[in-house]
């Protein structure tokens, strides 16, 4: 995920939570967590963790953070 990704996630979460600035650095953090567990088209549905340690990417230790999430639906033919 291209930097400015990484910190136009982050900025949105800080707006549209309304969450003080201050947490910006912890927030950049937590958006590399995700997206490093995220499985990707491009590694064949694995996470980038997974290919770089070859390990199973295991996601019992996240928290919500106040935030709604939306999972995106691909229209199948």
């Amino acid at each position: 995920m291209p930097n400015h990704t990484i910190l136009e996630t982050t900025t949105c979460i800080i707006v549209k939570e309304n969450l003080p600035k201050v947490l910006w650095v912890k927030l950049v953090h937590a958006t590399c967590y995700l997206v490093n567990r995220m499985p990707s088209k491009t590694l064949d549905q694995k996470t980038p963790l997974e290919v770089f340690s070859r390990k199973k990417s295991h996601l019992k230790n996240l928290k919500v953070l106040r935030a709604q999430a939306y999972i995106h639906v691909p229209i199948t033919s």
